[in-house]
């Protein structure tokens, strides 16, 4: 996981590094939030795919918008996303999330919490995009990368 552009100070910042051990994924980050996570934004995602892991290019899958981020996490992440927050000192389910400092360590991700569990085999490639519905300002812009595989 990492921000979009690294030289841009996003208001919401976030800072992570997944963790392999043998069939396990750990999570340990920081969120830095200069505003409230979730509050007055709209959320949009797309998702690109490599269906092996020797492709040479990732080919676009899906993207769509949702006009409000908080909804979007409950509908898409769900308990998965409710959970890490528990983790990171935030009660579970909230939403927006007051600005501050948030940390996790080590903690391990059960992509089964998903909300949204139809994600097909392959390498997948997210880019998050958080933006303020007065402003239009981009709050954050996440890309992610993960493989889903059959063991």
């Amino acid at each position: 996981m990492e921000m979009c552009d690294p030289s841009v100070n996003y208001p919401l910042m976030m800072t992570n590094e997944i963790r392999t051990e043998g069939d396990k994924q750990f999570l340990s980050g920081k969120g830095d939030f200069k505003v409230d996570f979730g509050a007055n934004s709209e959320y949009k995602i797309t998702v690109n795919i490599k269906k092996t892991r020797d492709a040479a290019e990732f080919a676009p899958l899906i993207s769509f918008e949702e006009p409000d981020t908080c909804a979007a996490i409950q509908k898409y992440l769900g308990d998965f996303f409710n959970e890490l927050e528990k983790s990171a000192g935030i009660e579970s389910g909230k939403c927006p999330i007051e600005k501050g400092t948030y940390e996790l360590k080590d903690y391990p991700l059960d992509f089964k919490k998903l909300a949204y569990q139809s994600v097909p085999e392959g390498i997948l490639q997210t880019t998050q995009i958080i933006t303020d519905k007065t402003t239009k300002e981009v709050l954050l812009c996440l890309v992610t990368e993960g493989e889903n595989f059959p063991k």
